[in-house]
């Protein structure tokens, strides 16, 4: 990840604070006066679409029409970093580890949300807060499509063949990339067509 991502910028909160944008990245938290992480922290704009009881997920519509998400880590456990630590003998909080995973399935020719910044703070042993920019992917989750179907929505035959193959497709790919999430669930995978009508998997949320 930090190889197509700008030089880290170091940022001074407790003298552990980190912050990594591509050009789009920078780009767009320029736009938004969000220059270091504890701006991100604070910063409340966007349409609130996830509230959860660690995270808050934030649409963001840039000059440009593009649609990105921002997932800000309000408060962070020790699992994590813990874990990361005596797996892999680093620290990294749990967007750091998204955008990770993110870059392998790219690297791994598995279509998935773009990363353009993430940041985080992490005091010791615990994530303090962390965030995770990414462009939108296109389509509908898995979730919503399957209930267009059995709501008699989406009645071709055809397309659903195709998305499950799509789907076989998906899960063979990970296998053979050695690449395995715990959150893999419809919500997660997104059904979208091509200008050629072509079935298009795309995954979010890959932090675990």
């Amino acid at each position: 990840m930090e190889a197509k991502l700008r030089q880290p910028k170091p940022l001074r909160i407790n003298g552990e604070g980190r912050l990594w944008a591509n050009d789009v990245g920078a780009k767009l938290l320029g736009s938004l006066s969000l220059t270091e992480i504890d701006d991100v922290a604070a910063f409340q704009g966007g349409d609130v679409v996830v509230v959860g009881s660690h995270r808050m997920v934030r649409r963001l519509v840039a000059s440009d029409g593009r649609i990105y998400y921002l997932k800000q880590s309000l408060r962070g456990s020790i699992g994590t970093v813990l874990g990361e630590l005596v797996r892999r003998g680093r620290r990294r909080s749990s967007s750091r580890l998204e955008a990770r995973n993110l870059q392998r399935l790219r690297s791994a020719g598995i279509a998935c949300a773009e990363v353009v910044a993430y940041g985080e703070v992490v005091r010791g042993l615990k994530e303090g807060f962390s965030f995770l920019l990414t462009e939108a992917v296109p389509g509908q989750d898995l979730g919503q499509y399957l209930a267009g179907h059995c709501e008699g929505l989406t009645r071709n035959s055809d397309l659903d063949a195709r998305v499950f193959e799509s789907l076989v497709r998906l899960l063979v790919d990970l296998i053979e990339s050695g690449l395995y999430f715990y959150d893999l669930v419809p919500k997660h995978i997104f059904v979208a067509l091509d200008e050629h009508g072509r079935v298009k998997l795309s995954l979010i949320d890959v932090a675990r």
